[in-house]
Formats: structure tokens, C-alpha cells, sequence
């Protein structure tokens, strides 16, 4: 018979891969650090500006923060320096995003309310004339009356 030999491989942990390659420099850790604080400043600065927006009776204060993102500035302590600035100039520019929030929308409906209302004819003496009996019959006698007499 043969010998037969088998070669175990040894398997080490596996280290999570850094996006730098085995050894990050000094000035790529600077620079992801920069880059996270920035983030970290950038998400409170949104964060503080909804807010704001929502104060101030936007109906869609995240979509206010996309058309005004460029205009964002901050202080030396990563605070957002110019938020009355920028909600004063999203109130001119969109004034109809502002406002009281009202229980009941603008429109209730597509047909824009079409037969939530009654129709009422106006009575005049031609609409008499073209009435049948039956119909004048049925009309309200005191408004037939200021009809006839106002003509």
C-alpha cells in the first residue's frame, strides 16, 4: 500500500481589510477623520435645519433642505451659521410651502368638490314660462311670488 499523506492547510483569521491597503498612513487616518467629522457636522446641520423649517410651518421641510443644501455655511464650532438666512429665503422663493397646517386639504377631491353642492336653479320668469304645471307646483311659492313681482 501507499502511503498516503495529506497536507492540512492552516487557516489564520481573516483581519478586515483596510480601504488603504495593510498599513494605513498617517495621512489617510487624517483625512478619513476629516471626512467622518465633516459627515457628522453635515447630518447635524440638516438635522438642526428641519427643524428650523418645521418651526417656521414648512409642509416639506426635507424637501426644502434639498433646494437649499448649497447654501449651507458654518461656524468655527461646526454649527450651522446662517439657518434664519436660508428659511427666509426658502420662504420668498417657495411661499406656498409655508403656512397652517389645515385639517382639511386645499382640494378635498380631484373633481374639485363637483356634487358636494346643490345645485339651485335660478328663477327667473323665462325658467316659469318653460315649467310644466307639476313643476311650478313644487317650487316655493314665496320666492315665485318675489319673481313675478320684481319683473
Amino acid at each position: 500500500m501507499k502511503d498516503e499523506t495529506q497536507t492540512t492547510q492552516t487557516t489564520q483569521p481573516t483581519q478586515t481589510e483596510l480601504p488603504f491597503g495593510d498599513e494605513p498612513t498617517l495621512a489617510q487616518l487624517q483625512a478619513e477623520n476629516a471626512a467622518l467629522k465633516k459627515q457628522i457636522q453635515e447630518q447635524a446641520a440638516h438635522t438642526s435645519l428641519k427643524d428650523t423649517l418645521k418651526k417656521a410651518g414648512a409642509r416639506t421641510p426635507k424637501l426644502l433642505l434639498e433646494a437649499a443644501k448649497h447654501a449651507l455655511e458654518y461656524t468655527v464650532a461646526g454649527e450651522l451659521a446662517n439657518a434664519s438666512e436660508i428659511v427666509d429665503s426658502l420662504m420668498q422663493k417657495f411661499p406656498e410651502q409655508f403656512g397652517g397646517h389645515s385639517s382639511t386639504p386645499a382640494v378635498h377631491s380631484i373633481d374639485a368638490g363637483a356634487g358636494q353642492r346643490s345645485f339651485k336653479r335660478t328663477l327667473t320668469r323665462e325658467v316659469l314660462a318653460k315649467m310644466s304645471p307639476a313643476e311650478v307646483a313644487q317650487l316655493d311659492w314665496e320666492e315665485v311670488r318675489r319673481v313675478l313681482a320684481a319683473s
